[in-house]
């Protein structure tokens, strides 16, 4: 795993051992915070993240001139109405 970078995330696992939930939260929660069934556990995960090739995407546009200028007017067009 030489081409991977690995990032190492911690909280804390909240578990809630009578309706069988779970919460997860980066601070450790204070005493007032949990409930009478909730256990608190730190966790810590290795999470390995591959490096990748981002592909480049590149091309060449052509705009006919007769196209720019119907733009050009058609805005020029839409401003003159803002104006009245």
């Amino acid at each position: 795993m030489s081409d991977a970078e690995t990032k190492t995330i911690e909280g804390f696992l909240t578990v809630n051992w009578q309706d069988e939930t779970l919460r997860v939260r980066k601070t450790k929660p204070e005493a007032g915070e949990r409930g009478r069934t909730e256990l608190v556990l730190p966790i810590s995960l290795d999470v390995h993240v591959p490096e990748i090739d981002t592909p480049v995407i590149e091309g060449d546009i052509t705009v006919p001139a007769a196209d720019v200028e119907a733009s050009l007017l058609a805005e020029r067009a839409q401003e003159d109405e803002g104006d009245s």
